[in-house]
């Protein structure tokens, strides 16, 4: 069962990282929302936040930045578009055909493994 398992991790890895390299990434920036950017909410709220901290530290100016920074962060991640290049079926299939049989062969040895301890 661990060889199976082992199998399964190497095949599910192999198949992730053919299924990775056609992978293409790019980021148009901000995130947009209904067509308005969220950049210039964000950083004037980044602005005001930071105006406090310096001028009038207290809890809630700290919690304003801290929100400010993940809403920017947040926003930064949401405007990435991940999308594939130009594969054949075939190219699909060799990429789809280790990473399935390595999750199956993943769940296979869990399943045994708990039905031996019941």
């Amino acid at each position: 069962m661990k060889k199976d398992r082992i199998l399964g991790i190497i095949l599910a890895l192999v198949g992730l990282f053919m299924l990775f390299k056609v992978a293409r990434v790019t980021s148009f920036g901000f995130f947009r929302f209904y067509g308005i950017s969220t950049s210039g909410i964000i950083l004037v709220l980044m602005i005001i936040s930071g105006v406090f901290l310096v001028a009038r530290p207290s809890k809630l100016s700290k919690i304003l930045m801290i929100i400010s920074v993940c809403m920017l962060v947040i926003s930064l991640i949401l405007g990435t578009n991940i999308g594939f290049y130009y594969t054949s079926l075939l190219d699909i299939i060799l990429i789809l055909v280790p990473l399935v049989a390595g999750l199956g062969l993943i769940v296979k040895s869990y399943i045994t493994k708990n039905k031996w301890k019941h």
